[in-house]
């Protein structure tokens, strides 16, 4: 029986894009949130100067460093 580590290794593979930078991957996400929630997000990437998506996967950084 595979572990979920082993799981989620060959769903990535699968999944998953490579990136320009070295030992990352392109994964593409399909949120549905409430419209107030993507506004916030939105005005936190504007006044970071990024795109939204370098903050939400900031905060899932974030989240799994915990």
């Amino acid at each position: 029986m595979p572990t979920p580590e082993q799981i989620a290794k060959g769903s990535i593979a699968r999944r998953a894009k490579p990136s320009t930078v070295p030992g990352d991957v392109m994964l593409t996400l399909r949120l549905d949130v409430k419209r107030e929630l993507a506004e916030r997000l939105s005005t936190r990437a504007i006044r970071k100067g990024v795109n939204i998506e370098a903050i939400v996967a900031d905060l899932l950084r974030q989240e799994l460093d915990q």
